[in-house]
């Protein structure tokens, strides 16, 4: 599995930031099992994928994920034990059922109204970057379901312009995070601390962008406890079902899982705060992502248009007041076999999550674990590859066993699963089979699969 000198060195060079082009570009030329790094192993294999990412798979996470953290603490997915991770889940799973998500339709269509406004107002005349728009959308969304507050993000902005508001320093730091979470995760830990201290402006703003978020769900969980008697600790006769009519926003949920749970299973404060930060910014980058190259996709497919628009708007009458047309009950919009196709084929494509899904194989599994025949051992040499960087050693160093891991942007465009692998067509979706189905995985999969994947399917249908 190992390179000899000489080959490959330009992807080599790529892959050192995890490139899902260069990793699909080895797999392309090696086979469906390569090792992209001194402890990494890349793999496309739908029985492998099975066992490394099933419920009760006995992988964790790798150290990468922890670039991830919020208010320096763990959450659902930077939490490396699978053990430790179920509670976390159980708190937060039930505020994303499609019956709790459908409690928040009327807000979801408000905003998406406005959004259509805003843009039917330009006539088409003027250029606008559409992730600032879909980014403020979300905002919006996740805002009131999370916290049940309106945070009125798309009114700010700035239609005349169509730039950001730097004023809103919220919405500035939920955009910045994921560009502290990338960095983070390229830096040692020691350096980063001194990195931090940098007295840059622009710098600072990214690395405080996780103490602006924390501030800000701070004070709504503190707004909250002061009006929910019910999340009185002393008070033990309360108990309530994960699931419930009471339209609660998550951290509201959270909050009264502290007084429901099992005591040993009770998230602290301060997991609920990075719990609740965490949902906020990965929903927010996520579907925004996701939804600009759908956008692109229609501006530059007029025939999908065309057939979207012919499946949708009977569904839409003119309301006689000025034009408005209301989207459909979510129910019905999931039923719409195109519309289905067509967000499945950009989830297949545009998914914002193309990379690889790390995993460790444990010293308990030495000797017993392997993929497609190729024995995976619990550690690896850091030697074997030549001309590897220090990042590379640095990067090994952190785990205690190898590292093993698939990608949806390989797995997505395997040829005898999807003919014309790299062609948008939603009509494939229209015949859809079962390896279809079981090869998708735009939220992840297994156990640890996106907890806000419904929210996610929610919007990118609205």
């Amino acid at each position: 599995m190992s390179f000899r000198k000489g080959e490959g060195d330009e992807i080599r060079q790529r892959e050192i930031v995890a490139d899902p082009l260069a990793i699909d570009e080895l797999h392309q030329r090696y086979g469906p099992v390569v090792r992209i790094e001194p402890n990494v192993v890349s793999f496309v294999d739908p029985a492998a994928t099975r066992f490394v990412y099933s419920a009760t798979s006995k992988l964790p996470k790798s150290q990468w994920y922890k670039a991830l953290l919020t208010n320096e603490n763990d959450h659902a997915m930077t939490t490396l034990d699978p053990i430790l991770h179920a509670p976390k889940k159980r708190a937060y799973a039930p505020h994303y059922t499609p019956n709790n998500l459908s409690l928040y339709q009327p807000e979801m269509r408000e905003y998406t109204q406005l959004l259509l406004e805003k843009m039917d107002s330009y006539k088409g005349e003027k250029a606008f970057d559409c992730l600032v728009m879909f980014r403020r959308l979300l905002v919006d969304v996740i805002f009131i379901s999370s916290y049940g507050q309106r945070i009125n993000s798309l009114k700010q902005w700035d239609i005349e312009t169509f730039k950001e508001d730097p004023t809103n320093e919220i919405v500035t730091s939920i955009n910045l995070f994921p560009i502290r979470g990338v960095a983070r995760s390229l830096i040692p830990k020691h350096l980063w601390n001194v990195l931090c201290k940098i007295p840059v402006k622009g710098w600072k703003r990214v690395v405080d962008s996780d103490i602006r978020v924390a501030e800000y769900v701070i004070a709504a969980r503190d707004k909250i406890v002061q009006s929910d008697k019910k999340l009185d600790l002393s008070n033990g006769d309360f108990d309530m079902d994960g699931e419930t009519d009471e339209r609660l926003s998550l951290i509201h949920r959270l909050l009264r899982q502290q007084v429901r749970a099992k005591v040993e299973d009770r998230l602290s404060d301060r997991d609920i705060i990075s719990e609740a930060m965490a949902h906020t910014i990965a929903g927010v980058d996520t579907s925004s992502t996701t939804l600009s190259y759908m956008m692109y996709t229609l501006a530059c497919r007029p025939d999908v248009l065309a057939k979207l628009r012919e499946e949708i708007d009977p569904l839409m009458p003119d309301d006689g007041q000025g034009g408005k047309r209301t989207p459909p009950d979510f129910q019905v919009l999931n039923c719409l076999p195109y519309l289905t196709g067509f967000v499945k084929e950009s989830l297949r494509l545009y998914g914002s999550a193309p990379s690889l899904l790390e995993r460790v194989v444990p010293e308990s599994l030495q000797g017993q674990f392997s993929i497609k025949g190729v024995p995976i051992p619990a550690g690896m040499s850091q030697a074997v590859l030549p001309n590897s960087m220090l990042w590379l050693m640095w990067r090994s160093a952190r785990e205690s066993g190898s590292i093993v891991g698939t990608q949806s942007w390989s797995v997505h465009r395997n040829p005898e699963v999807f003919p014309e692998p790299y062609a948008f067509k939603p009509e494939r979706w229209l015949d859809e089979t079962e390896e279809m189905r079981a090869t998708m995985m735009p939220f992840g999969t297994g156990g640890r699969i996106c907890g806000g994947m419904n929210l996610a399917q929610y919007m990118l249908r609205i």
